[in-house]
């Protein structure tokens, strides 16, 4: 019974990662006019800072450049979906922006409109 969950456990992690992986992937073709290769900024932040935590800074970017509509509601989305994990994945995510922008080549990448 127990390897039983324990497999259960794996799969269902597995599953989630994909979907994150996924929405990454999504979100990134969103705000591709401002990231360029999105294959190098995924993976500059799945590397950095996981999954899910790059997921949510995608998302809040994709917010801050209107992609994902009425920037308010967008946000708060990210909050109810995310919580006080968004703050705490942009807090991960801000000390690496310069490399990020070096690493990928985004001399323009920013948080402003």
């Amino acid at each position: 019974m127990r390897s039983v969950l324990l497999s259960l456990m794996l799969v269902a992690g597995t599953i989630s990662n994909t979907q994150a992986s996924d929405d990454m992937d999504e979100t990134c073709r969103l705000i591709r006019r401002e990231v360029g290769d999105c294959g190098c900024v995924v993976g500059f932040l799945r590397e950095r800072l996981g999954e899910e935590d790059g997921l949510i800074v995608l998302k809040v970017f994709a917010a801050s450049k209107l992609r994902l509509g009425d920037p308010s509601q967008a946000f708060m989305q990210i909050d109810r979906e995310y919580g006080k994990r968004t703050l705490r994945a942009m807090q991960a995510f801000f000390p690496h922006g310069d490399a990020l922008k070096g690493q990928c080549d985004m001399p323009e990448f920013s948080f402003d409109e």
